[in-house]
This record gives structure tokens, sequence and C-alpha cells, in this order.
């Protein structure tokens, strides 16, 4: 029996950890903790690179946190990977 995993179980686990640190997240913006909730976005997203929710909720943090440039980086590179998403428009357009 090999201790490696493949690609795929690789991925499951990598998914698996960036729901738990998205979860995180979530839980510090309902805190109003955005400093924290960057911090989990960021792990979410390096844990699982195709999570829009990730994305966006990383870009109302910065947001919060008046970090407008960055912000609006990580909307402009969502908006590519998921063109004409209404709410990712919306969060540009404030």
């Amino acid at each position: 029996m090999s201790n490696f995993c493949n690609s795929e179980e690789k991925s499951a686990i990598g998914i698996s950890y960036g729901r738990k640190y998205f979860e995180n997240a979530e839980k510090y913006v309902e805190k109003n903790e955005y400093k924290e909730a960057v911090d989990n976005y960021l792990h979410s997203i390096l844990s699982d690179r195709k999570n829009i929710l990730s994305y966006l909720g990383l870009a109302k943090a910065y947001k919060q946190l008046r970090k407008y440039d960055k912000a609006l980086k990580v909307l402009k590179k969502i908006n590519i990977i998921n063109p004409e998403n209404p709410e990712i428009l919306k969060e540009i357009a404030l």
C-alpha cells in the first residue's frame, strides 16, 4: 500500500481544506473581523482556485478594510473566470 496520493485524491483533500477555510472566513465576516477573514479566504483560494465564492468573499473583505485596489483586482480576476456574473458585476460597480 502506497503512502502517496494520486492527483484526484490530492484535489479532493485540497477542496476539503479549502471548504474549511471558507467556512472560517465566513464566521470571521459575521464577527466583522475582516483581517482574519482575508487570511482564511486566501487559504481557501490556495486550496481550491475554482471557488468563486472565496474570491468574492475576499473582495468584499478587502472593501471592508478599505483596500479598494486589492478588492478591484480580485473582482477583475474572477470576472475573467466567471464573466457576466451579476453579483461580481455589481461589486465592481460599487
